[in-house]
């Protein structure tokens, strides 16, 4: 499935991974150890990239 749009929001305790294509999106609930796991991966990826 091709995406538009991955972000992550943050509502006052909860964080959330959000995918979007056209009109739909889909909302995952992450736990603290899950937001963190997904941040370091993020960060190694653009270290990669930038390399």
């Amino acid at each position: 499935m091709n995406v538009e749009q991955i972000t992550v929001k943050t509502e006052s305790t909860r964080v959330w991974l959000c995918i979007r294509k056209n009109d739909l999106e889909l909302k995952f609930d992450l736990k603290e150890d899950q937001a963190r796991h997904l941040s370091e991966l993020l960060a190694k990826g653009a270290d990669e990239l930038s390399n």
